[in-house]
């Protein structure tokens, strides 16, 4: 079993989500487009694809609380939002798409709510359709969601993941990589 620090294992996640988000999201969206008649269709553009991919990887970011532990968790949960602050393109609509699932993921867990069913609503209002699209839409858009690879399970059956040696603080990050692309 090889160690593999906590950082460099958020920036191979970001990758594989972000390839696994490319690949998949046409397909999905053809059939979400097919099986309930969307009016406006789900595209396959850019954006929409980049936002099926921040919806991914806010699922799938949730498991290292369960495979690593609550402190674990939160430093890398931590590492990946400062990634995307250190990303002046796509790091401002990151965050706070990130922030919008975070704050879904909280109400459905306080409500005793299907936490992946809410993502797929949160995921469905940042595109612009509105609550009362069915719920049935929610569930099939949460299933993809959840089947996406269980990258942490994965991981972790064959890396041990070590504390990185890094600051927390955003403020902090961002210095810290400013110092280190020079």
């Amino acid at each position: 079993m090889a160690n593999q620090d906590e950082f460099t294992a958020i920036i191979h996640f970001k990758h594989d989500m972000i390839l696994y988000a490319i690949k998949n999201w046409p397909g999905i969206a053809d059939k979400l487009n097919e099986m309930f008649k969307l009016n406006p269709k789900l595209t396959d553009d850019n954006h929409v694809s980049f936002e099926f991919f921040l919806a991914v990887l806010f699922v799938q970011s949730r498991a290292p609380f369960s495979i690593y532990g609550k402190e674990q968790g939160e430093r890398i949960w931590t590492y990946l939002k400062n990634t995307f602050a250190a990303e002046p393109k796509f790091g401002p609509q990151a965050n706070k798409s990130l922030d919008i699932y975070y704050s879904a993921w909280e109400y459905c867990i306080e409500k005793k709510e299907d936490t992946h069913c809410c993502i797929a609503t949160a995921l469905l209002w940042i595109l612009g359709y509105e609550e009362k699209d069915n719920e049935l839409l929610d569930k099939v858009l949460a299933y993809s969601l959840v089947t996406s690879p269980p990258w942490w399970k994965n991981f972790a059956e064959k890396n041990k993941l070590v504390k990185s040696d890094l600051p927390l603080d955003l403020d902090d990050f961002l210095y810290f990589v400013k110092e280190v692309s020079i």
